[in-house]
C-alpha cells in the first residue's frame, strides 16, 4: 500500500479505553455455538463480505475469532472487527482513528493492534483488546511492528532498537509502562519494520531511511543478519519450528523471488525441494500456521501453495483460489484468504478454503 510512513516518537502520557471509538459486540447473555471443527467447513466458500472499496490491511486468528483490519483505498474509516471463524457472524467492530500498522493476536487469546498518521494524520498508538474489540487500552506510541509475548505484554519495533511494553487490561484503569529492552539493540543506521519470535530470540527485518536494504538482524546481535545485498532484499517472514522461512528479491525487480529457509542464527538451511520449486521461485509472501507453509505465488495458475515442514519437506500443493493473495491466516484445517482486486488498495471478500491434507 502506498502509505506515507511518519516516525512517531514514544510518549509516556497514556489514555485507557477511551470510548470515543464506537464498538459493536454480543450484548450480555448472548452466546455463540461450540466452536465446531475446522473439517465442518465445506469451503471454498466467501467467509466475509468485504464492502466495495474497502481493502483488508491485516488478518489474525485467535480461538475462535478471525480479526480483520480494513481502510477504504488508504483513507478512513479505519476499522478493527471480529468474526465467527466458524459461522463468519461479527461479533465486534471498533473504529480506528488511524492506518492500522500492525494486527497480531497473542497468548490467552489477547489481540494488539498498532496505527499512526499516514496522508490523513491521525494518532499514533498501541491497542490492547478483548476478544469482542467492546473494551481496550492503549498506549500513545507506535511504529511498524509489534511482537507479543504475553496476554498483556509485547515487543514494540521502534527505531533501532526494541521496547518492551506492559498494558493494563483492556478497559481498566492504569498506566501501561514501556521501556528499551536491554538486550533489543538493533542498529543505529536501521529502522526495524517487522519483528518474528525464532528459538527463544527475536529476528527483525531493518531498512535504511530509504526503505532500502531489507534485510534480517537477531536482536541484542545485529552482527548476525542475511540479506540486504542487490540480489538479497528481504521481504514477507514467517516461522515455523526452528527455522524462519522468508521471501526475496532483487533489487529494482519486481517483488517476487525465491524463497529461503534460514536457522536461528540466519544461516541458509533452503531444502532443495524449495530451491528447485518453480513455484517457490516465483514466491511473494509467506505465512505459517504449526507445520504448514503457505505461499503467494507469481507462478501463473498457482498462485496460493503450500507444504508441511516438519524436520524435512513435505510436496508443494497448489490451492485453487480465486485471485492473488493479499492478506491470509490460518487456524485448524483452515486458511482465511483476501485477494487483490486489480483497484489500488482494495482487496475482495475474504475466503475460506480447507488445507490439502498433504500439507497438514
Amino acid at each position: 500500500r502506498r502509505r506515507l510512513a511518519v516516525a512517531c516518537t514514544l510518549a509516556a502520557a497514556v489514555i485507557v479505553s477511551a470510548s470515543g471509538y464506537a464498538a459493536v459486540a454480543l450484548s450480555p447473555g448472548q452466546h455463540r455455538p461450540p466452536l465446531a471443527p475446522a473439517s465442518h467447513h465445506h469451503g471454498p466458500r466467501i467467509f466475509v463480505r468485504i464492502p466495495a472499496g474497502a481493502g483488508v490491511d491485516a488478518l489474525a486468528v485467535a480461538g475462535r475469532d478471525l480479526y480483520v483490519a480494513t481502510d477504504y483505498a488508504g483513507n478512513p474509516p479505519y476499522a478493527l472487527s471480529a468474526y465467527d471463524r466458524v459461522t463468519g457472524t461479527l461479533i465486534g467492530r471498533v473504529r480506528v482513528p488511524a492506518m492500522p500498522a500492525a494486527l497480531h493476536t497473542g497468548p490467552g487469546g489477547s489481540v494488539w493492534l498498532s496505527f499512526y498518521p499516514d496522508q490523513n494524520d491521525g494518532p499514533s498508538a498501541t491497542w490492547l483488546l478483548n476478544t469482542d474489540l467492546s473494551r481496550h487500552s492503549s498506549y500513545g506510541g507506535a511504529l511498524f511492528d509489534l511482537l507479543p509475548t504475553g496476554a498483556d505484554t509485547a515487543l514494540l519495533a521502534t527505531q533501532y532498537r526494541l521496547t518492551e511494553l506492559r498494558m493494563p487490561p483492556p478497559g481498566t484503569a492504569g498506566d501501561a509502562v514501556a521501556r528499551p529492552d536491554p538486550s533489543g539493540a538493533i542498529n543505529g543506521r536501521f529502522a526495524v519494520v517487522g519483528l518474528t519470535a525464532i528459538d527463544g530470540r527475536v529476528a527483525a527485518r531493518v531498512i535504511d531511511g530509504a526503505g532500502r536494504y531489507s534485510h534480517l538482524v537477531i536482536a541484542g546481535q545485529p552482527q548476525v543478519r542475511y540479506g540486504g545485498g542487490n540480489s538479497s532484499l528481504v521481504g514477507s517472514v514467517a516461522t515455523e519450528d526452528r527455522g524462519i522461512w522468508a521471501t526475496t528479491t532483487s533489487s529494482g525487480r519486481e517483488n517476487v523471488g525465491p524463497l529461503v529457509r534460514l536457522s536461528p542464527d540466519l544461516r541458509v538451511m533452503t531444502p532443495r525441494g524449495v530451491r528447485t520449486s518453480p513455484i517457490l521461485r516465483r514466491s511473494e509472501q509467506v505465512w505459517s500456521h504449526g507445520s504448514t507453509v503457505w505461499v503467494a505465488s507469481a507462478a501463473a495458475g498457482h498462485q496460493l501453495a503450500c507444504f508441511s515442514y516438519r524436520g524435512r519437506m513435505g510436496p508443494v500443493s497448489t490451492i485453487r483460489v480465486h485471485g492473488q493473495p493479499a492478506a491470509a491466516a490460518a487456524a485448524g484445517d483452515i486458511i482465511y484468504v483476501s485477494f487483490m482486486t486489480g483497484v489500488a488498495d482494495a482487496t475482495s471478500d475474504i475466503r475460506a478454503y480447507p488445507v490439502p491434507a498433504a500439507c497438514r
